[in-house]
């Protein structure tokens, strides 16, 4: 399984979980399907989109959060769309939490604001 992330909408992101075993794929937080189906098309890649998983986007998460029922509610949806477990799952949210805080960071150099990143960079 691979992650993709590729920049929708202007201040956005979305992520396309692949299966290369099943040739299959989730996308994860759509913006818009135009950048997706480009990715697809620029590196040749067919295979079925068989979910689409829309995240964070009605609960008023931030890039740092740390309400745990909201990261499991995260966690659960991605685990049930993908069919992997807790950890590969909570893994994603965590990605997604990162992704989004680089993109409002104010330093585009992520080792200097390392300390900033609590999913793993230090």
């Amino acid at each position: 399984m691979r992650i993709e992330i590729i920049p929708c909408l202007q201040d956005n992101y979305s992520y396309l979980v692949i299966d290369e075993k099943k040739n299959n794929a989730c996308v994860i937080d759509p913006g818009e399907s135009a950048p997706i189906i480009k990715y697809l098309d620029d590196n040749k890649i067919n295979l079925e989109i068989e979910k689409i998983a829309n995240l964070m986007v009605h609960d008023d998460v931030s890039s740092d959060e740390q309400d745990i029922t909201k990261l499991e509610k995260y966690r659960d949806q991605i685990k049930t769309d993908l069919n992997i477990d807790d950890e590969e799952a909570m893994k994603l949210v965590y990605e997604t939490l990162v992704y989004r805080k680089l993109k409002s960071s104010d330093s585009s150099d992520m080792l200097e604001k390392g300390t900033d990143f609590g999913a793993g960079f230090s």
